[in-house]
């Protein structure tokens, strides 16, 4: 499947509309190594991109829809979510930008011109602008969703056991209150 935007191909006046359907293979390659994530190639895909150009700057919207897989790391369960997520790029050409600036001359960047991605060439490679918008939307931890999480501390409590949680729990306790947690035992044991 080709995953580039040719940019003559792209109107002025309108939006050209890409609508993305990559194989498993090329999903499984496009999303590889995202660490404890990976996408469910069987699961259905939706990727949609929209693109228009302003002289020279060309600018891209779009969707992404996928089912992300993980192994809880607390549970140890294999779950799935799905990820949608919207993303735009402001693309423009580095050949612009390359322009010689006097050594004594200041340059002071706006918050419009710092979220600018440079291109080179008549293409534009849309896979890594695609991963980048997906990979961003992944949570920092692989742990079950928050509608599960009953289930999950369940199970977690049972993987680790009665002793290992109450040394956790003990581990846990602020140090100013580590004698009030001691005189908590020793009554226990009398």
């Amino acid at each position: 499947m080709n995953m580039e935007l040719y940019i003559p191909d792209i109107p002025e006046t309108s939006q050209q509309r890409i609508v993305l359907e990559p194989t498993p293979e090329e999903l499984a390659e496009m999303f590889d190594d995202m660490g404890e994530f990976h996408v469910v190639t069987s699961a259905p895909v939706e990727l949609e991109v929209r693109a228009q150009k302003f002289e020279d700057t060309v600018r891209l919207v779009g969707d992404a829809g996928l089912t992300i897989g993980f192994r809880c790391g607390r549970c140890l369960g294999d779950r799935q979510f799905e990820l949608f997520t919207r993303f735009e790029y402001i693309l423009t050409p580095s050949a612009q930008w390359q322009t010689p600036v006097d050594e004594e001359e200041e340059i002071e960047l706006s918050a419009e011109e710092l979220d600018v991605i440079f291109f080179d060439g008549e293409e534009i490679a849309l896979e890594p602008l695609i991963r980048e918008a997906v990979v961003l939307e992944l949570p920092t931890f692989a742990a079950c969703l928050n509608s599960m999480r009953a289930e999950c501390d369940a199970t977690y409590e049972a993987l680790i056991g009665d002793e290992v949680q109450a040394a956790q729990e003990e581990a846990a306790v602020d140090l100013r209150w580590s004698k009030l947690l001691a005189l908590k035992k020793d009554m226990e044991q009398e």
